[in-house]
């Protein structure tokens, strides 16, 4: 099945606004198209087909008409067409030439785009036509004559939404994960309980894995500043180890190619596991809490300073006191009169390479930037 994501890719001036989105945008069917497209499901593999409006999307209604709509007429497994990312007449007309054939949603139509004859008027900024009777996962489409779904239930198979973030969080990492963060399916530990027991693996700790799974499966947080962007998404497989040494499971797969992998261990820390064991933070809330301070710091900011390797030794921490949220291990936050520092060990340790410590000094910061 198909999906057609339309927006304007290509821009004289770089809007970092317009980007940004784009950029998330895309992130999300990518997350949702890896999801869908693993090789352990029998569901249906997703194809997302990229829609250039050209800059400002001033080429949108061309593009609809000379390209969009014959693709859709040649090829019945495209399911809808998202996107429309801002509001000018060639966004509000494209999808004229479009609704006689599948659904579409658009972010950008503003509440004074002309209605078109026969559908919903523009009573909000989130609009859908669904004049077709096509269906897939991402929802059922209204049958001629039906009743007009809401724009959230063509989505909502997707599992893309705004996270609803665990207790036990800080303000900040919970306005983080509501903003910045999504939630796709994740591993359903019952469904491997019985095979994990014959492997021998402890009752309790498969029992540690589904109350991880519960808590923070499915998670999908932005990069990491640090360990080239951290696990993609928190979702845990199998435990290994032993009664003797302890247990661990995985925290998610990695994002980027990086010598380790990111692990829970016995006691609950978050680590990285290669050449040795080393906890990053003592709980998984902790590096939770370190990547949105990370990206708190990062907008507020007015310098940040990277150093590395011995440079790292040089750092005059007197003044600061540690960030306990973070709940630092290898891995430390400490907060100044004006300044952050996040100091990174995890790497140099795994791996035996000093020269891999590295700090970031976010300075010039104010209360809100401090502590907000």
């Amino acid at each position: 099945m198909g999906l057609a994501y339309f927006a304007g890719f290509t821009n004289e001036f770089a809007n970092a606004k317009t980007d940004d989105a784009v950029a998330e945008e895309l992130e999300g069917l990518l997350l949702r198209q890896r999801e869908q497209n693993n090789p352990d499901r029998s569901d249906a593999l997703l194809q997302v087909i990229i829609a250039n409006g050209a800059e400002k999307m001033e080429a949108a209604d061309i593009v609809a008409e000379k390209m969009l709509v014959p693709l859709i007429r040649d090829d019945a497994t495209i399911m809808g067409v998202i996107g429309f990312d801002r509001t000018i007449k060639e966004t509000t007309y494209a999808p004229r030439s479009m609704t006689a054939r599948l659904p579409w949603t658009c972010s950008s139509v503003s509440p004074t785009s002309p209605p078109q004859p026969g559908r919903l008027p523009a009573r909000s900024a989130f609009r859908q036509q669904q004049p077709s009777c096509r269906s897939s996962k991402f929802g059922r489409v209204m049958p001629e004559g039906g009743k007009p779904a809401q724009a959230v239930d063509i989505v909502r198979g997707v599992n893309l939404h705004l996270v609803d973030a665990p207790e036990g969080l800080t303000r900040r990492a919970r306005s983080f994960l509501r903003v910045h963060c999504l939630r796709v399916d994740s591993l359903q530990v019952d469904q491997h309980r019985e095979r994990w027991l014959e492997l021998g693996v402890p009752e309790a700790e498969i029992d540690r894995v589904a109350a991880y799974g519960t808590r923070w499966g499915g998670l999908a947080l932005p990069p990491a500043p640090h360990y080239d962007g951290g696990p993609r998404i928190l979702d845990p497989d199998t435990p290994e180890g032993s009664p003797a040494e302890g247990w661990w499971f995985e925290a998610g797969i990695q994002r980027t190619a990086v010598p380790y992998g990111f692990m829970i261990g016995p006691n609950g820390e978050f680590g990285i596991h290669g050449d040795r064991w080393v906890p990053l933070h003592s709980t998984v809330e902790g590096w939770v809490e370190s990547v949105a301070l990370a990206y708190h710091a990062g907008m507020w900011a007015r310098k940040i300073t990277k150093i590395t390797g011995d440079d790292v030794d040089t750092l005059q921490l007197d003044d600061h006191a540690a960030v306990p949220e973070v709940a630092g291990l290898a891995d430390t936050w400490w907060r100044g009169t004006d300044s952050l520092v996040a100091i990174y060990n995890g790497e140099a340790e795994c791996m035996s390479a000093p020269r891999c410590r590295t700090a970031f000094i976010y300075s010039g910061l104010d209360h809100w930037g401090l502590h907000g």
